[in-house]
């Protein structure tokens, strides 16, 4: 499920930065079943800076959630 996920925002690069600077994020895509996989989406897209986990915290936390993700076919 992580990697085949699709980019939410792909076909819609040149709209992205006027949406994101009146505050709105992305939907969650049906796809994604993991709640904790979203959170740490949801936590990277926050709009205060101290809020968002920096790259190190990231990647603990998908290290964390790996077990729970089957190998890709």
């Amino acid at each position: 499920q992580f990697r085949r996920l699709k980019c939410p925002l792909r076909d819609e690069s040149s709209v992205i930065p006027a949406i994101v600077l009146r505050g709105a994020r992305p939907l969650r895509p049906r796809e994604l079943k993991h709640d904790g996989l979203w959170a740490i989406i949801q936590r990277c897209w926050s709009s205060q800076p101290h809020d968002r986990p920096s790259i190190v915290e990231v990647v603990q936390q998908l290290r964390t959630l790996l077990p729970e993700f089957p190998p890709a076919a």
